[in-house]
Parts: structure tokens; C-alpha cells; sequence
């Protein structure tokens, strides 16, 4: 049994790594995995503060590389945290936890993709509502929030569709090698 659960581990931790490792090659802007990576984490580690650390690990190194390397024409020094950063790890934390509520006993197509619409609904509501809180570009009022939120809102379909394309490699690979290994479906990590 340990060594199902130490299996499972390797596999759960080394596809997210692939999969955070996607971050870095061309995309579309926020066509990425890290909304999926953060849903099935909740979904398959059993132990809570490892469902939330695998992730935001995988986003924090991830964004060490962005922000210095491919980003440098917007940072003019080695930048770790930027301004509204502390709002998407909080949508991070709390998408965890809906893999963890919706998905964690019982992993079915529909419980999927409502994780992943309602996923990427609290992720655009929270990280926007921080931006526009750590930003200048807004008017900190009512108004000035409402327009950040309807300036982010072409920027939501390709979080949608990013999420959908990296939740189906996730879920669907993961559902596949199941079925295939035991330890993933049985262990309780």
C-alpha cells in the first residue's frame, strides 16, 4: 500500500510538473494549465497541504522563469511577487479546494467541466478584483471595478478554453493510466 501511494505521488506530481512546464513555451495570452493544475491537485492528493503546495510550487518556479526571462521588457529588475500576484494564489488556493469539494470522491465528465467553468469564474473574479485593487490603471471605486472586470472579460475565454484543453490532458490522461496501473485509483495520497 505505501507503495501505491508513493506511485502515485510520482505520477501526480511529475504530470503536473510536465504540465507547468507549458507555461514556458509560446501560448496565447492565459491559455494555460495552471487553473487545471490547481483543480487537479484538489481532485487527487488526498493530503490537503500537499494538493495546495504541488501547484503553487510548480506556478511560483514557473513564474521565476517568466517574469525574469520572457517578461523582461515589462520588469526592469529580478522580480519574484508582482503587484496582484497575492490574489491569483488565493483564486489558486480556493480552486484547490472546489477539485477538492466537487471532485476528490467522485470524478465524472459533468463534475469536471462544472469544476472548470466555475474554476475559471472565481479565478476571474478574484485575480481581477485584485489587479484593480494593486493597479493604478483603475479608479478605486464602484465604477473603476467594473471596468476592470469588463476589461478582462476577452481575456476569459481563452482562460476557459486553456483550462478545458490542460483539464482534459490531466483528467483524461490520468483516467487512461488508471486504468492501466492500479495505484493512481487506489491509493490515498
Amino acid at each position: 500500500m505505501l507503495m501505491q501511494k508513493h506511485k502515485k505521488n510520482i505520477y501526480l506530481i511529475g504530470i503536473i510538473i510536465v504540465v507547468a512546464l507549458s507555461r514556458i513555451l509560446p501560448h496565447a495570452d492565459n491559455f494555460t494549465p495552471v487553473i487545471a493544475i490547481s483543480i487537479f491537485s484538489g481532485a487527487y492528493f488526498y493530503n490537503k497541504l500537499q494538493a495546495i503546495l504541488v501547484p503553487l510550487l510548480s506556478i511560483f518556479i514557473s513564474d521565476i522563469y517568466l517574469n525574469n526571462i520572457v517578461y523582461t521588457h515589462i520588469f526592469d529588475n529580478f522580480t519574484i511577487f508582482y503587484n496582484s500576484v497575492l490574489w491569483q494564489y488565493i483564486a489558486y488556493i480556493v480552486i484547490v479546494y472546489i477539485g477538492v469539494i466537487f471532485l476528490s470522491t467522485k470524478k465524472s465528465f459533468n463534475r469536471i467541466i462544472f469544476s472548470t467553468i466555475f474554476s475559471c469564474i472565481i479565478f476571474f473574479v478574484i485575480s481581477n478584483y485584485g489587479f484593480w485593487l494593486s493597479s493604478g490603471l483603475y479608479e478605486k471605486n464602484f465604477s473603476g471595478l467594473v471596468t476592470c472586470y469588463i476589461s478582462a472579460v476577452p481575456f476569459f475565454q481563452l482562460t476557459l478554453l486553456g483550462t478545458l484543453f490542460y483539464g482534459a490532458f490531466l483528467f483524461g490522461g490520468t483516467q487512461y493510466i488508471s486504468r492501466k496501473y492500479d495505484f493512481i485509483a487506489h491509493a490515498n495520497t
